[in-house]
Parts: structure tokens; sequence; C-alpha cells
């Protein structure tokens, strides 16, 4: 069996201000460094075999702390990218719905074809996330591993491991370096848990 730890980045400024972020490649803040440390003490009793990232420096760092206490190096995938938001990024929400009336409520309703100006669809994104999960299946039969990536790499891959329809956007948070744990067993997936981020609780 192989189990991976799917882990959302650390707090950036861009995500305290609530600001689109998508391919922009913004740092952790404090706030955000200080996550990383708590998520990869909380995954420190855990056996990894390997830490996987996304090639943008908010996941990596997140990635490092944990690849730290384990003694690993990281093996960056750029398919575990966040959603390239195109001319959304950088935007708050109420930016978008002045300058862009009633597509953010579209893109909620059919998200997967109801593509982002200059961005890509979420039809794309879970495709290249499934195929990161696939090369990483292909390195590990078993084993335990850490993936460290986005938000929206998460709630895609959890659409199709649940097999929930577009509306589980609307129900998903998931709190930075919040943990979710996928069990592989063969053709058997069981998503254990989600969005847990009980090892912030003193921040």
């Amino acid at each position: 069996m192989l189990r991976i730890f799917l882990i959302r980045h650390g707090e950036t400024k861009w995500n305290k201000d609530y600001r689109y972020q998508g391919h922009t490649d913004i740092p952790l803040n404090e706030i955000g460094e200080k996550q990383s440390r708590l998520v990869a003490q909380r995954l420190k009793k855990e056996a990894l075999d390997a830490v996987y990232s996304s090639d943008l420096s908010r996941a990596l760092a997140t990635a490092q702390y944990i690849a730290q206490e384990h003694k690993l190096c990281i093996t960056v995938l750029p398919a575990l990218r966040e959603i390239n938001y195109g001319q959304w990024e950088g935007l708050t929400l109420d930016e978008i719905n002045k300058k862009y009336p009633g597509l953010r409520d579209q893109w909620l309703k059919d998200p997967k074809h109801c593509q982002v100006p200059e961005g890509e669809s979420l039809a794309k994104v879970q495709q290249r996330a499934l195929s990161a999960l696939g090369e990483i299946q292909r390195r590990h039969q078993e084993g335990t591993v850490a993936v460290v990536t986005h938000g929206g790499v998460i709630v895609m891959l959890l659409l199709h491991f649940l097999k929930e329809d577009t509306g589980f956007l609307r129900k998903f948070f998931s709190r930075n370096t919040s943990v979710t744990l996928v069990e592989i067993d063969n053709s058997k997936i069981d998503v254990v848990f989600w969005g847990d981020a009980s090892h912030l609780d003193e921040i």
C-alpha cells in the first residue's frame, strides 16, 4: 500500500490579503514559515520515503522543512503547480467581480470548462495533477511519501478520489499547511482524512 500525504503550502502575503496567486511566485511570509515548521513536526514521526513538491517557492520552502526532518532531498514536479489564474492573479475577489462581472460565478458553476482569461481550466489542472500522482505511484509501489502542493491541485485530486462533482469546490476550504492522507492499494483509493490542520491549533 502507498500512503500519500498531500500538504498545502504555508501562508504568503497574498494568501493573507486574499489575492489569487496561481503561477505567480510569492514566497512564504513569517506565519507561513511557522506553519511549515509545525507541519514538519507533525510529520516527523512518519517514515517518509520521499518528499515531492511543486516548483513554486511557497511549496518548495514548505517542503524543505519536511525534508530536513527526514534527511531527504526534494523531488520537484512542475505538474504540481497551482492552477494558472491568468488575468486574475494578484487580484482580490472584489477586484475580480468588478473587472469581470459574473465571470467568477460562471466559473464556479462550470469550473472544469469555464476558463479564466489567459488562464487554464480546472479540467487541465486535474489532468496534470493525476499525471504527477501517476509518476509518484510508478516510483513508489508502497511506502509513505509527502507531496507539497496547492489548494487548487488538492481539491481537484479530491474531486477525482471522492467522485464528487464540481459543486464540491464551494464546500472545500483548506488552511495553509493542512494535511490530506490518501491510501492507494492496487486500484483501491481511500481518502483517510482531508484538510486537517490540527497542528496549527496554537497559532
